[in-house]
């Protein structure tokens, strides 16, 4: 009974220290593949991320890199992803140069600004530090973090969204 109790008072500063656990251990994975210049995209859509962006970069076209038995779009001959991740990979790498590891770092700063975000939220201490909690153990999170998908960008989009709405 002493035992719960005890956490039940600390619940902030278990919270707090879990956090910090979570950030470090994404940290952690975060600069472990900056040691390999073998990271590449392995699933067969994260190619088409990664490609779609790397052209708009060279390019400047918002053409679909290839397509598998898909049809382009008639308007600028698009994948079936559209051109919004076009656009926002490739227009941040003409800004910020392209690499391997670009995907893997913007995710990474779509999650720490999500969580300045969640940290914004008019609510309890404990409260926010639950959803943080939450957020950085949901495994979309950590799946697609180190991934070149956008799902971290949706993720991030929601947070907005559901930011506006509290």
């Amino acid at each position: 009974m002493n035992f719960f109790h005890t956490l039940k008072s600390n619940k902030s500063l278990l919270l707090s220290v879990w956090l910090f656990v979570l950030f470090f251990t994404f940290s952690g994975f975060y600069f472990y593949f900056f040691m390999d210049d073998g990271y590449l995209p392995v699933h067969e859509d994260e190619t088409i991320f990664y490609n779609i962006a790397r052209m708009f970069y060279e390019t400047g076209s918002l053409k679909g890199e290839s397509c598998i038995e898909e049809k382009l779009s008639i308007i600028f001959q698009a994948n079936w992803y559209g051109i919004f991740y076009t656009l926002f990979y490739g227009g941040i790498a003409k800004l910020a140069g392209f690499s391997n590891f670009y995907f893997v770092t913007l995710n990474f700063l779509l999650l720490f600004f999500s969580l300045i975000i969640i940290s914004k939220i008019k609510t309890s201490k404990n409260n926010k530090l639950i959803i943080a909690v939450c957020f950085m153990m949901f495994n979309m999170v950590f799946t697609y973090a180190f991934t070149f998908f956008p799902e971290t960008l949706n993720i991030f989009i929601g947070i907005c969204l559901s930011f506006l709405l509290i």
